[in-house]
């Protein structure tokens, strides 16, 4: 099969070109997070149909996104391999990398949050509304909140804040600040944006020196590191 060749247009239009493919995976994956907040499984009484109507809510959502870019990539013609780059770096560098920046930044935020509780005297607990919610809920639900944070969310997540956003914007370190500093402010209470801020730019530089694949795995890890310490507690 021949090698995929981008399309011979001048830079300026192939960037505007680019542009719009990645709004219109944007505009996907907002109308697969307006169908996650409209979840109609909470008309079901609960159970394993309630249960699995709101897995596949999440997971629609998490495939919005790519469902976008697939759109792109029918309605104007620029391939898989500029939509979504992919490095061939490797199972083993790649397993390595995820694993040493998803303890890596576990730690790092950790000690932010750490810092600022400490500092502002935060009673973190009280103000998570999360920890909270997981005293209330039994095993079926953590179970579908641990599914949903390490292997569903994160796709959503990445391709939308970390691939489609600041290249949208402009591929340019200030489009990068501003697409994690919005992850941040949708993603968690006040104390904790800091952390989340430092968090996402890690891992749009990891995007620009590996790929988006690598960022995915390193979301989950980390998120399965932290569910792991809130369950424990």
């Amino acid at each position: 099969m021949p090698l995929e060749n981008p399309p011979t247009l001048e830079p300026e239009d192939h960037s505007a070109l680019l542009r719009k493919c990645d709004l219109i995976a944007l505009t996907a994956g907002l109308l697969g997070l307006a169908l996650r907040f409209c979840d109609f499984s909470e008309r079901i009484p609960s159970g394993p149909a309630r249960f699995s109507l709101s897995l596949l809510h999440v997971l629609l959502c998490s495939l919005s996104i790519l469902a976008g870019y697939a759109i792109a990539h029918k309605t104007t013609g620029v391939y898989w391999s500029e939509l979504i780059p992919t490095t061939h770096c490797g199972i083993l560098k790649r397993f390595s990398t995820i694993v040493l920046v998803a303890l890596f930044l576990s730690i790092l935020v950790s000690m932010i949050n750490l810092v600022i509780i400490q500092l502002f005297h935060i009673d973190s607990e009280a103000s998570n509304p999360l920890v909270g919610h997981l005293k209330e809920v039994g095993w079926a639900i953590r179970i579908w909140l641990l599914v949903e944070i390490v292997f569903l969310a994160p796709i959503f997540e990445e391709f939308f804040f970390r691939l489609a956003l600041p290249r949208w914007l402009g591929s340019s370190a200030f489009a990068e600040f501003n697409a994690s500093l919005l992850f941040a402010l949708l993603h968690s209470i006040i104390w904790g944006i800091p952390g989340l801020t430092v968090f996402a730019l890690a891992q749009c530089s990891l995007r620009r020196r590996q790929d988006i694949f690598s960022c995915i795995g390193v979301h989950s890890l980390y998120n399965l590191i932290l569910a792991i310490i809130v369950f424990l507690n």
